[in-house]
């Protein structure tokens, strides 16, 4: 089996039109492998302005070499914006995460749940990320090199934009290291129970907004607002 779109999606800087991916998603009876770039949703997404948003992947992703994501297995241009995930994700090498296995543009009010394994830069959002913002993660990661994280394997939070961010989980938030208050929440531990809310979003997540997410009916994670 296979999810909704696995695939390449790539268009050079040439006055074509930028794709959008909305309302996508597979199932937990879904399966992807592929010898690199294996995704959810797409395998590569990489267009000017092209966008990722409203999806959500359930099944297995598996990369034989490199390149391993929930939604996508490499994303260097665009938006992803919010997806969440919950199916096993695994790199036979590097580059693994539950949203995105390389991101090199923004990830946005997204979330996972995934088990993520591979060797080095393995992620709860992205093995190696730039932009990350408004996530959170309740992942099991299984890495067996470095670069680690519960949020991002590794991610630059001095140059890119890296800011609220929260997770549970044994691994800290990026390549080993949590990041408070004073670095704008950018990789924050949560207890399951602070993550957590019925009704309105837990009061420990601050940046979340209530334009992009909504709390559980009962007491649960936080989903997507469009999503439900």
């Amino acid at each position: 089996g296979g999810s909704w779109l696995d695939g390449y999606f790539e268009s050079e800087n040439d006055g074509q039109a930028a794709f959008t991916l909305s309302y996508c998603g597979s199932t937990e009876e879904s399966s992807v492998k592929a010898y690199s770039y294996s995704g959810g949703v797409a395998g590569y997404a990489g267009a000017l302005s092209g966008t990722v948003k409203n999806s959500f992947a359930a099944g297995s992703t598996e990369s034989l070499s490199d390149y391993a994501g929930g939604i996508c297995g490499r994303h260097s241009e665009g938006s992803i914006t919010g997806c969440i995930t919950s199916g096993n994700i695994k790199a036979a090498r590097d580059y693994a995460g539950g949203i995105a296995g390389h991101s090199s543009s923004l990830i946005a009010d997204c979330a996972s749940s995934s088990v993520i394994s591979g060797r080095d830069y393995i992620g709860g959002i992205a093995g190696l990320g730039k932009d990350i913002t408004g996530c959170y993660t309740n992942v099991k990661l299984l890495p067996e090199g470095v670069k680690i994280g519960s949020v991002a394997g590794f991610a630059d939070i001095s140059a890119d934009t890296v800011e609220y961010n929260y997770f549970t989980g044994e691994y800290k938030g990026i390549n080993g290291v949590n990041y408070g208050s004073g670095e704008n929440n950018a990789a924050v531990s949560l207890s399951s129970g602070e993550l957590a809310s019925e009704g309105a979003l837990s009061v420990f997540l601050t940046g979340f907004g209530s334009d992009s997410w909504i709390g559980g009916k009962t007491l649960q994670y936080p989903v997507p607002r469009k999503l439900t």
